[in-house]
């Protein structure tokens, strides 16, 4: 069984890594391509170290572009890059343009498709990630998805049943693989644990919008705690742009840091005493350690999160934000001790269950 592992950002590097160490345990023949949508330094190289595994075999080098231009240069050397090689298998995480382009390059090369972390649904059709999630599980032959309502999404679409993989989430693998390592590092701020709000900001519908920006930094110099706001290159790029980087660098309550590796940032999200992101898969980071999150969007892929009270949607609305800001400092905002999403050993059951059905030739090409 030869396995060619697809991605191209931080959170799949990290939504792969329990996996990829236990390809490494139990000597699956796997080559890992690089995409390179993601290229910013701290946003991808640092990730590898941080959670022990191997930097990809290649890298395509791609950059940035509008998700048409992405997608295509992605889906040149994808296919380039199979047809000079043998491949079995093809595994994609996520819901990126990679997962897309990796998923939709593989099926027209009558390769068979695993999707980890199928089944997920904001139900937005404005969110691109909806369209390639919907799109890669509609072609894949192993659907591997982490919550019940991912199963009844797929059932729901006409997935078959046997076709679906239920187990824990590789999130809580890497999040807890990465808290324990982070305890030997300082906080290196200035201020004390759980004095402050963590925040990251990067969605199109956010940060391509001058006055959504500018909404953003009225809501964080008005939050009850001074907020860290590690801030994505493309969402700098935006503020110089727009003219509003001045007023964001003036406002006393906010602390501006370039992105940070995965143990500085679980470190950083460990200690904070409340998320605000417009994150998927931070909302459920914080969910797993227990921090309360406000997610500045109005939907999400994490529907548990908000149903158990570990998470409030708000987009911009200022209502909601301050009334979640005021929770958290009144120590009324409390995140269930219990999460849904597993007990940190699905990289071990999702390696074991593709060996599994390899072997009993039950991952099939869609159309036999």
């Amino acid at each position: 069984m030869k396995v060619l592992i697809i991605s191209g950002t931080r959170p799949q590097f990290i939504k792969l890594s329990p996996v990829i160490r236990e390809m490494i345990e139990k000597k699956v023949d796997f080559t890992h391509l690089h995409t390179g949508q993601h290229y910013d330094k701290n946003m991808s190289d640092k990730i590898f170290e941080d959670l022990d595994i191997p930097y990809p075999d290649f890298n395509l080098a791609v950059g940035s572009g509008s998700h048409a231009y992405q997608t295509g240069e992605m889906m040149k050397g994808i296919e380039t890059f199979i047809q000079e090689r043998a491949f079995d298998l093809v595994l994609v995480p996520g819901d990126t343009n990679s997962t897309l382009a990796g998923a939709l390059s593989a099926v027209k090369l009558h390769l068979p498709v695993i999707h980890l972390e199928a089944g997920l649904r904001s139900h937005d059709w404005k969110m691109p990630e909806e369209i390639n999630r919907i799109v890669v599980d509609r072609i894949s032959s192993l659907l591997i998805t982490p919550t019940d309502d991912g199963v009844e999404n797929l059932l729901a679409e006409g997935v078959p049943k046997d076709w679906i993989y239920r187990c824990g989430d590789t999130m809580v693998d890497s999040i807890l693989y990465a808290s324990n390592k982070a305890k030997r590092l300082s906080l290196k701020l200035p201020f004390p644990s759980k004095q402050y709000f963590l925040a990251t900001m990067h969605r199109a519908e956010n940060v391509d919008d001058s006055k959504k920006l500018k909404a953003i930094i009225e809501i964080f110099s008005n939050a009850p705690y001074p907020v860290v706001f590690s801030i994505h290159p493309r969402t700098l790029k935006n503020f110089q742009t727009f003219g509003l980087f001045k007023e964001l660098k003036e406002s006393s309550n906010i602390y501006l840091i370039e992105p940070q590796g995965y143990l500085n940032f679980a470190n950083l999200l460990t200690n904070a005493v409340g998320l605000i992101t417009d994150s998927g898969g931070l909302q459920k980071e914080a969910f797993i350690l227990g921090i309360p999150a406000i997610t500045l969007r109005t939907t999400t892929e994490w529907v548990e999160s908000v149903a158990q009270g570990a998470n409030r949607l708000c987009g911009l609305e200022k209502e909601c934000i301050y009334t979640a800001f005021s929770e958290i400092k009144d120590g009324k905002f409390e995140v269930p001790s219990n999460h849904p999403y597993g007990n940190g050993k699905a990289g071990r059951e999702i390696v074991s269950e593709i060996i599994r059905r390899w072997e009993n030739n039950e991952i099939i090409f869609p159309s036999e």
